[in-house]
């Protein structure tokens, strides 16, 4: 899915939209887990795709609004971002 939020696509969009759809599909493999990637340019959601399976067993798909747990995850996410404030 593309979202362009009401901005005119001029082809400098469409190249990087292309590049980033490539590698998202290449990422892509059949019954595997997924993700979901999301581009912001100017404070505005310009890109968002999800792709894969967000439950293995059940098969449900994941789609760009998908939530994701994080778990112990933003432990070390929030210690990176304290050191880089020293």
């Amino acid at each position: 899915m593309t979202m362009l939020g009401g901005c005119a696509t001029t082809p400098s969009q469409l190249a990087w939209q292309a590049e980033v759809d490539a590698w998202v599909s290449a990422q892509e493999r059949a019954s595997s887990p997924g993700f979901a990637v999301g581009v912001v340019r100017d404070g505005r959601l310009v890109y968002s795709r999800g792709v894969g399976l967000a439950n293995v067993e059940t098969g449900q798909r994941i789609d760009a609004r998908s939530n994701f747990r994080l778990a112990s995850v933003t432990k070390q996410l929030t210690t990176a971002a304290i050191l880089t404030l020293y």
